[in-house]
């Protein structure tokens, strides 16, 4: 989407989740792009879990807390 206000032009991306994949173990529920909270089921011997998020547009960038 474009944006133009005082003679500046900014260029906003919008960009989708489209996937949130956990290191290891399943995410609960399922991954649904409507969905804001998720559960990570893994094994007791799991030392760290990452989840790797994905965008719909290569360009944004997202962040995982």
């Amino acid at each position: 989407a474009l944006w133009q206000a005082g003679g500046l032009l900014a260029l906003f991306l919008i960009a989708d989740l489209v996937s949130l994949v956990p290191s290891q173990g399943f995410l609960s529920p399922s991954f649904s792009s409507g969905t804001t909270r998720y559960f990570i089921t893994v094994p007791s011997t799991a030392g760290s879990v990452s989840v790797t998020p994905t965008v719909s547009n290569a360009d944004a960038t997202v962040a995982v807390n």
